[in-house]
């Protein structure tokens, strides 16, 4: 199991027992620790990117990227946004999805998070999204991972 689920889910205890006994709890700075940390996480990976590495293989990326932009914005457009029910929930979660499924988790919050601050916050997706995108990806991961390398032709 990854080693930041645990910190995850010990948020999510804190929360809940919080919640529990009538704490109220002051999320601002955990808020503003995120953004320094998603903000520090993003310059970093963008500075180390070795873009001049990818000039043989560009054409089949960006024919690669082209496809997934547009698989990926169909979904959202045409299945996800009106299965959630069509309302600012939706908006936002689908919002999520779009910087997931185009690049990582990471860009997801991003991408939430700048929609939060110009119209409001929405809990639901944040929580949907978080779950969906971190918890049951990775832990799904870590079960497909453990079964190839099960398979006698990844033995090392």
């Amino acid at each position: 199991m990854p080693g930041f689920l645990t910190a995850m889910l010990a948020g999510v205890a804190i929360t809940k027992v919080g919640d529990a006994i009538g704490a109220k709890l002051d999320f601002d700075p955990i808020e503003r620790g995120g953004e320094i940390a998603l903000q520090a996480f993003l310059v970093m990976y963008l500075m180390s990117l070795k873009l001049w590495l990818l000039g043989a293989a560009i054409g089949p990326l960006l024919a690669n990227v082209a496809i997934q932009i547009l698989v990926t914005a169909l979904i959202a457009v045409l299945l996800l946004f009106r299965w959630l029910g069509r309302d600012y929930d939706a908006a936002v979660t689908v919002g999520g999805f779009l910087g997931f499924g185009l690049s990582s988790m990471p860009v997801a919050m991003a991408t939430m998070d700048s929609v939060a601050l110009r119209y409001g916050p929405s809990p639901k997706a944040f929580l949907l999204i978080t779950l969906a995108g971190s918890l049951f990806v990775d832990l799904a991961n870590a079960f497909i991972v453990k079964a190839f390398l099960a398979l006698p032709w990844f033995r090392v």
